[in-house]
């Protein structure tokens, strides 16, 4: 776990000055994030912003494009990666998917 979040941290330093802007936090800090970074190009990758929540521990900052998958939510505009996941837990999306075609249907 302290490896993932040094990791975060680290590639979340290692920005250049051009590209987004994008709130940088660690899941260590006690504070709210409010720190911005411009993010640019990470080992001649461009970057997105980044939002990760693992066990509950938020970090944020810039990420390469191509390595954006799941526990890690990126996009592409500024300051963008403020708002928290909304992720919603399976039982209720299929309840609700199943209520919608139930609606359609009858």
């Amino acid at each position: 776990m302290k490896i993932l979040l040094s990791v975060l941290a680290l590639l979340a330093a290692l920005s250049s000055a051009s590209g987004y802007k994008c709130y940088q936090c660690t899941a260590l800090d006690s504070q709210p994030c409010t720190k911005t970074v411009d993010c640019g190009t990470v080992n001649g990758t461009t970057s997105r912003c980044f939002k990760s929540i693992v066990l509950g521990l938020v970090t944020q900052g810039c990420w390469p494009s191509e390595t954006c998958v799941s526990p890690i939510s990126c996009c592409s505009s500024d300051l963008c990666n403020s708002a928290p996941l909304a992720l919603a837990p399976p039982p209720v999306l299929l309840m609700s998917l199943s209520a919608a075609i139930f609606a359609l249907v009858y």
